[in-house]
């Protein structure tokens, strides 16, 4: 039994620095002074810790001298994988977007349909994102925080748990859209219908999809996506039935699979869990609750600065229905998406290289130095910006360069909208906008790995605030592609804001880091 605490210790101090480490390493693995009489045989946590601590020094002794620093290739290797890693989600927009583009349909959107079609679609699609958004920032935050040290038990039942509020939140916009619909008899009950059902499958797939990446199980989503979006193509080409159905059938596959793969790796792992971790106790509710609530803030805050520019654009002017889907507007800001993925795929890499520079530095500088030490991680930061900056440039001339090439081109299927004047001048804003939004997350991934997430938070609701206000007046005073200029505002403010304070917290960065852990 103290062999399994043994292990646990070392594994999440890389060797104790004194009994008060241990001991309270040994309470955040829910060890209390009862277990240490019942179990342990030993008065309370610090006579446990007390044995713990020499038996991990015996250890330290008895290991032999480490090896050499990873060989600059392998490291690269390692900071590619990264990088690739950080750049994940591209996968799946590619596949989806390239679908579209090659075959007129993707696995819940179409070429063929109507501009009322379009609209109640759209709009499902983006209500389903933002209304599962908390909850998939949740599951994120709530299985890495169990399932790092090994608690795999606690981390299913943590995330079923976000999961269900996942699921409660989608069913609250479900009753509410149905509520406003008969109210005002926008869509009519078909036309309703057709959307919550794109609503639910899609903000289901959502979920499975975060429970996916929570597991780092990318291959499972690549799966998923591929096999959603043949499922669609088949049921087309080789059944009678229409376009709802083969999206509803082939957004149930991506469901399915994810789901179940979400549950094989789960059920894995909880077979793996260890003996001790086995009689980890959950926290609290309201402890747990108080730990994930800046994290569904974040996730609502984040979508709703992505989308509220689109609901801006989509309602106005929308000829008698509360929105209007409008395809120049989607298709510029998707394609100055794609212009900044270099540059968030690097925020992965930047996030590995300050937690493994924050321990380099503990261990170098001694307390009379922590001045020094803070400028160190400023620096950090820094050079890192440039990076970021660099990737922005590249990414922006690579992406304005193929939508050069594609103005001429006819080799698609939405090829005509690539020279479309709105199109172009709702790109131009796009990439503004999205290249602010990712020195704000650069900014935010600071805060998020020092223990800080209302600090984001602070950070981006004024940005969302912003964003709306701007949007909505631009989109009424002028053309509705104005309100993209929403985007560009909010996310100005909230890379000032996160920048300001991601400053102020590395400045005294010794503090932040030790209040963290």
């Amino acid at each position: 039994m103290t062999r399994e605490l043994v292990e646990f210790v070392m594994k999440q101090t890389s060797g104790p620095i004194d009994r008060w480490a241990v001991a309270a390493t040994l309470e955040s693995n829910g060890i209390r002074d009862l277990d240490a009489r019942d179990r342990y045989g030993k008065d309370d946590v610090f006579g446990l810790a007390d044995e713990i601590y020499a038996l991990c020094l015996a250890e330290q002794a008895a290991t032999p001298v480490p090896e050499p620093p990873v060989a600059r290739r392998a490291r690269a290797v390692l900071i590619g994988r990264r990088y690739l890693r950080g750049g994940f989600f591209f996968v799946q927009l590619a596949l989806q977007l390239g679908s579209l583009a090659v075959f007129g349909y993707a696995q819940w959107a179409s070429i063929d349909f109507t501009g009322r079609q379009a609209s109640v679609v759209g709009l499902a699609l983006l209500a389903s994102f933002l209304l599962t958004g908390p909850a998939s920032q949740g599951i994120g935050y709530v299985g890495s925080f169990f399932s790092e040290p090994g608690k795999h038990l606690l981390a299913t039942r943590a995330v079923i748990a976000v999961v269900a509020s996942g699921l409660l939140a989608l069913l609250a916009g479900a009753v509410g859209a149905s509520l406003l619909d008969l109210g005002f008899g926008w869509y009519g009950h078909r036309l309703l219908g057709v959307g919550l059902a794109y609503y639910a499958l899609v903000g289901l797939l959502s979920l499975t999809g975060a429970l996916l990446y929570m597991l780092k199980q990318f291959l499972a989503m690549v799966v998923a996506t591929v096999a959603g979006i043949g499922v669609v193509g088949l049921v087309l080409h080789q059944t009678s039935l229409g376009i709802y159905a083969a999206h509803w059938i082939g957004l149930g596959v991506g469901i399915a699979i994810e789901a179940t793969w979400a549950a094989l790796v789960l059920q894995r792992r909880r077979a793996s869990t260890s003996t001790e971790l086995r009689l980890a106790v959950m926290p609290p509710v309201p402890v747990l609750a108080l730990l994930v609530v800046p994290y569904g803030l974040y996730g609502l805050a984040y979508f709703g600065l992505l989308f509220v520019d689109r609901f801006a654009a989509w309602s106005a002017g929308a000829h008698g229905l509360p929105f209007t889907f409008r395809a120049p507007y989607e298709v510029g800001l998707d394609w100055a998406l794609i212009a900044v993925v270099p540059a968030l795929a690097m925020l992965e890499v930047t996030i590995f290289l300050f937690a493994e520079r924050l321990e380099v530095l503990a261990g170098r500088f001694e307390i009379a130095r922590v001045a020094e030490h803070n400028r160190e991680l400023l620096r950090f930061r820094r050079r890192h910006f440039g990076y970021i900056v660099l990737l922005l440039l590249g990414g922006a001339a690579v992406a304005t360069g193929a939508l050069r090439l594609l103005e001429h081109a006819h080799a698609t299927k939405v090829s005509g909208l690539f020279g479309d004047r709105t199109m172009l001048r709702v790109y131009a804003l796009g990439l503004a906008g999205y290249a602010l939004l990712v020195f704000g997350i650069f900014n935010s991934v600071f805060l998020f790995s020092l223990g800080r997430p209302w600090a984001v938070v602070r950070s981006l609701l004024p940005g969302v605030v912003v964003a709306a206000a701007v949007a909505f007046t631009l989109s009424r005073l002028y053309a509705y592609w104005t309100a993209a200029g929403g985007l560009v505002a909010g996310s100005l403010v909230f890379a000032l804001l996160a920048t300001a304070a991601t400053t102020r917290t590395l400045r005294t960065v010794d503090y932040h880091y030790f209040a963290a852990y």
